[in-house]
C-alpha cells in the first residue's frame, strides 16, 4: 500500500482543521490503495520545529502544501518553510496555495523554488486543489491558470521592462522609499530614479510620479 506523509502549512483554521482532512478523505476514497498521514501547521514557528524534528530522524514528506503568507507576525513565512524543504529534503514535491498575486512575487517563487504545484487561492476552489494533489501525486505538475499566463510570458519583456523595472515597481507598491528600493535591490539611487524615468516614458506619464507608475502597472497585469 502506497503510503503519502503530507506536510501542510496554512494559517486559516478551517481550512487546516476541516478542509484539508476531507479533502484526504475523499481522496482516499479515489485511491483506497494509498495511504495518506497529514502533518498541520498554522505557524512558521511549529512547522519549522516539526520539520526539523522529522529531518532529524530521517522522516521525508511526500508533499508540501504551504501557504506563503501566515498571520502569525514571524519574520519568516512558507517560502522559509520551502527553502528548509529544498535544502534538506530534495524529493518533497512543493505544492503553494496562497492568496499572494503579486507578478513580481509569483515570479520570485517561481525562479527561486521551481514548485511542482502553485495555485492562487482567488481562483481555485476545493475540486482545484484536490485535483492539483492528485495530480502531484501521480508524479505530474499543476498550476492555476494565472501562475500558467505567467510562466508563458516569463521574459518579462514586455514594453520594454526587465526585471529590474519590475523589482522597483513591486516596491514602489507596498510603499517602500527610493533609498530602501536601492539597498533590497543592491543598485545605485540614480539607477532607480532613471529606471523610473525610462518606466514614465514607457507608460506615457508626463512626469516621474510613484503612485501612477503602480496604477498604471497594475492596470496592465505587471505586477
Amino acid at each position: 500500500m502506497p503510503s503519502h506523509s503530507i506536510f501542510i502549512l496554512e494559517d486559516d483554521r478551517i481550512m487546516r482543521g476541516k478542509v484539508f482532512p476531507t479533502m484526504f478523505e475523499d481522496l482516499q476514497g479515489e485511491l483506497p490503495d494509498h495511504r495518506f498521514e497529514l502533518n498541520s501547521y498554522g505557524t512558521y514557528t511549529s512547522a519549522e520545529k516539526a520539520l526539523m524534528k522529522a529531518i532529524s530522524k530521517g522522516h521525508l514528506y511526500n508533499l508540501a502544501i504551504l501557504d506563503v503568507r501566515l498571520s502569525d507576525h514571524h519574520s519568516n513565512n512558507g517560502l522559509d518553510i520551502a527553502a528548509l524543504l529544498r535544502g534538506q529534503c530534495p524529493p518533497t514535491k512543493i505544492l503553494f496555495h496562497t492568496s499572494i498575486n503579486s507578478r513580481y512575487e509569483v515570479d520570485h517563487i517561481l525562479t527561486e523554488f521551481d514548485p511542482d504545484g502553485f495555485l492562487l487561492k482567488s481562483e481555485t476552489d476545493y475540486e482545484d486543489l484536490m485535483i492539483a494533489i492528485l495530480t502531484l501525486i501521480n508524479g505530474n505538475r499543476y498550476h492555476s491558470s494565472t501562475i500558467i499566463d505567467y510562466m508563458g510570458s516569463n521574459t518579462i519583456d514586455k514594453d520594454g521592462l526587465d526585471k529590474l523595472d519590475l523589482s522597483i515597481l513591486y516596491y514602489l507598491s507596498v510603499g517602500t522609499v527610493t533609498d530602501l528600493i536601492s539597498d533590497a535591490l543592491h543598485v545605485s539611487i540614480s539607477t532607480v530614479e532613471r529606471r523610473k524615468r525610462k518606466m514614465a516614458q514607457l507608460f506615457g506619464i508626463d512626469r516621474v510620479n510613484s503612485q501612477k507608475l503602480v496604477a498604471f502597472a497594475k492596470k496592465n497585469g505587471l505586477i
